[in-house]
């Protein structure tokens, strides 16, 4: 009975991940045609109802994959801490090494405007941030979709290695049609560390959203002061 139960949790968690996968692609397609500027939180908003409906569905809630109140609010903030340095320091690294091999690609005028100098856009963008890549995107591959493929390949350390790298490469992936060869590599490079962290430190979402958030902010800043540096 216990075989039959894993098999079928697992066909579960395969089309799950199918049917996400899909869906996220295809409205991203649509969508892109109509607006290539919000094209990414669009998908992230309509995917996040797709699957928040798929796990209603199974029994599991957003607490079960992480997103619960925090029981000490102290160590969330130090494993944020070090999931933002640890980023930082993986995307620098990955920056120098991509860059050997593909250009970047500058679009950051071409898709957020001119952000220099301008407190409102700047504002709007970082708002769009927290929501979209702090909330949604950490919820959706790194809650959702890296404890679906586990799942899906049955639970064991093999099978959290590959939805870790499996996760990080989807994520790269959606980055790909604004920020080119060279965006996607160094994000799936990082996706793969906060995956990563993820596991290390107990499933919890919540120092991935302030460190990706964060992250997201001090982009942006970059582009407000005109200093690309940041």
């Amino acid at each position: 009975m216990e075989r039959l139960l894993d098999i079928y949790t697992r066909k579960q968690a395969r089309n799950d991940v199918i049917i996400t996968v899909l869906f996220m692609a295809v409205v991203n397609v649509i969508v892109y045609q109509i607006t290539w500027v919000y094209a990414g939180p669009i998908t992230a908003l309509l995917t996040i109802i797709l699957i928040t409906t798929l796990m209603h569905r199974r029994g599991v809630s957003w607490s079960d994959l992480g997103l619960k109140r925090p029981k000490n609010i102290w160590i969330i903030l130090a494993q944020a801490l070090a999931t933002f340095i640890g980023t930082g320091v993986v995307l620098f690294l990955s920056y120098k090494l991509v860059g050997l091999f593909f250009e970047k690609t500058d679009t950051t005028i071409s898709r957020f405007g001119d952000m220099e100098g301008n407190l409102q856009l700047y504002l709007w963008w970082v708002t769009l941030g927290w929501i979209f890549g702090g909330f949604f995107e950490e919820m959706l591959f790194r809650g959702f979709l890296l404890s679906r493929i586990e799942q899906m390949l049955g639970k064991s350390r093999l099978s959290t290695i590959v939805a870790i790298f499996f996760q990080a490469a989807i994520f790269g992936i959606i980055h790909f049609y604004y920020q080119g060869a060279y965006g996607a590599l160094t994000i799936f490079m990082a996706a793969c560390f906060i995956g990563l962290c993820y596991v290390l430190f107990g499933r919890n979402l919540w120092p991935l959203i302030l460190s990706h958030g964060l992250l997201d902010t001090l982009g942006f800043l970059g582009d407000f002061l005109g200093d690309k540096a940041i």
